[in-house]
């Protein structure tokens, strides 16, 4: 297959300045920034691209755009124009592996290479997949399980080196890839195998920044785990109060100041934690002032202390 990249597919759509603004919909396109993954669903003229397009033009961080049609159905077409979308924003992201996959169509290999290049970058962007209902829902499951099986092949190294940290998040990203071929037994298996190895390191983040895709499971897990419990305590939201009520707090928490919270454990800087949350770094001091208040703290290492004490993360 030839290795010429249609570069219209790359570009994210302009914007027109005399559309309306959906502020509503743009608000909650916001949350996106919080999870792993989102997706934006409607019937063929609702508008997507373009309320996708107006959310990225105020958005203050690099974007990847991927227009795709059935002719990215195979994995290794697929996987190249991934690839070269995301080398619009860093170049050096799998550098030479367009190369590879043309040679020898080993998509495992470019991925690996490719998921160790994305590890290393700077800060997080984000990765529009623009039409991905167009992709034919036989190939991309023949590429999830190609990522299954480098997934596999990654938790064994993890535990081989007894790399605790890697381990808990590749376990979450195996999840993901069982939750998104419809295998949920096996996902149940490996999410209760990475609250097995995160509950005694107190690490809960990696559980928020999946969001509401990992409440059906916490609740099968929380059958016989405490931990999932209390993790499942501060992702579902009571139908009578938008937040969950801690005991120990001198006042609860907003929506917004649990978010930051739960970053804390992360080590961002204000500026980095104000451009994953889409918010201005005025607005991160003044929710850590709000929470150090409410937790009884002045630094950002006792907030966290306290915050798990509280079981908060």
């Amino acid at each position: 297959m030839s290795s010429f990249i249609l570069a219209s597919k790359l570009n994210q759509p302009q914007v027109q300045p005399e559309l309306v603004s959906r502020q509503r919909l743009l608000t909650k396109l916001d949350t996106a920034l919080t999870q792993q993954l989102s997706f934006v669903s409607a019937s063929a003229g609702f508008g997507k691209t373009t309320l996708v397009s107006q959310w990225l033009a105020h958005l203050d961080r690099p974007v990847a755009w991927l227009s795709l049609d059935t002719t990215e159905s195979s994995p290794s077409q697929f996987v190249r124009y991934l690839l070269a979308s995301f080398q619009t924003v860093y170049p050096d992201v799998g550098a030479g592996m367009a190369d590879i996959l043309e040679v020898k169509q080993d998509v495992l290999a470019v991925l690996a290479s490719v998921i160790n290049d994305l590890a290393a970058l700077p800060e997080p962007f984000v990765v529009v997949l623009d039409d991905f209902h167009l992709i034919n829902t036989q190939d991309v499951n023949a590429l999830l399980e190609q990522v299954s099986k480098l997934c596999n092949q990654l938790i064994s190294q993890a535990q081989h080196q007894k790399r605790i940290t890697s381990l808990i998040e590749l376990l979450m990203l195996r999840t993901r890839i069982q939750l998104a071929q419809g295998h949920q037994p096996q996902a149940l298996t490996s999410l209760n195998e990475a609250l097995v190895l995160a509950e005694p390191e107190g690490f809960r983040h990696v559980f928020f920044e999946e969001g509401p895709m990992l409440v059906p499971l916490l609740k099968e897990a929380s059958s016989s785990s405490t931990f999932a419990a209390s993790l499942l305590m501060n992702m579902e939201p009571s139908p009578n109060y938008p937040f969950p009520a801690i005991d120990g707090l001198l006042e609860p928490l907003s929506e917004h100041e649990l978010e930051v919270l739960r970053l804390l454990p992360t080590g961002r800087s204000s500026p980095n934690l104000a451009s994953y949350l889409h918010i201005s770094v005025n607005t991160v001091k003044t929710h850590l002032k709000n929470i150090y208040s409410k937790l009884g703290v002045h630094r950002r290492h006792e907030a966290v202390a306290r915050a798990q004490e509280l079981e908060i993360i």
